[in-house]
């Protein structure tokens, strides 16, 4: 008998949902960790999207976008630590 964890992804990626999924974790490792380090900007920052191994955040405060900006390596190193994650490069934009 399969285990679910070796199951999930076969189905995803027969279904064609396999990027969609990683996408979707991505964002929600970024915004896990923007919240543990961010607790006071948390509010003002937003992961919007992983595409094209770039990941988009929106910042709605210019405060939380340079403190963001200031640590986005550590953000990068620690999204890249997981396995299967491969992201070139974390833009952070100012949200109306």
């Amino acid at each position: 008998m399969d285990r679910l964890s070796h199951l999930i992804p076969r189905v995803l990626s027969r279904r064609g949902l396999k990027d969609e999924a990683a996408a979707s974790y991505i964002t929600y490792l970024a915004t896990e960790w923007i919240e543990d380090n961010f607790p006071d900007q948390f509010q003002y920052l937003r992961v919007a999207k992983y595409e094209y191994r770039k990941l988009l955040v929106y910042s709605a405060n210019s405060i939380a976008s340079a403190e963001l900006s200031m640590t986005s390596e550590a953000l990068l190193r620690y999204l890249n630590s997981h396995e299967g994650i491969s992201i070139e490069n974390i833009i952070i934009s100012r949200s109306k």
